[in-house]
């Protein structure tokens, strides 16, 4: 099979972000691999058409996975959280004021919210078809 093909490349990122592809440093390919991860574990269980390589073949599916991998590129950028080490915070209180727990923070009451996931990523392929909403992310 080789070496897999990336959803997104920093060019594709700074096109989809708006932004100027710097010089150097900006979103490096390591950066958007992780992304990538992100939304593959968005997609478990989704089924699309691929080639003998595994790539997927519908233009549509192709760009809402670089989108998709944008958009959580840049949720890593704005969080600072490529590990998802934010989604496991507690809650806590200083005085009067409570902090609600990372999972429950932007759902309310029973609300399951994953915070390792960008929502407009899962808004991408929502509106793609290629995934559901069962889980929120934020």
């Amino acid at each position: 099979m080789g070496t897999p093909k990336p959803y997104a490349t920093p060019a594709d990122f700074y096109d989809w972000t708006g932004e100027t592809l710097p010089q150097t440093g900006g979103v490096s390919p390591a950066d958007l691999r992780r992304a990538e991860i992100r939304v593959d574990e968005m997609l478990i269980g989704v089924v699309y058409a691929v080639d003998s390589s595994g790539y997927p073949t519908d233009p549509r599916v192709i760009r809402a996975l670089m989108e998709a991998t944008c958009a959580q590129a840049a949720w890593f950028d704005e969080t600072g959280d490529t590990a998802g080490a934010l989604a496991v915070l507690g809650g806590g209180a200083i005085g009067s004021v409570k902090l609600p727990t990372a999972t429950t923070a932007a759902g309310g009451k029973g609300a399951t919210i994953d915070l390792r996931y960008s929502s407009e990523a899962a808004d991408i392929l929502a509106a793609a078809g290629l995934a559901t909403r069962s889980v929120r992310y934020a």
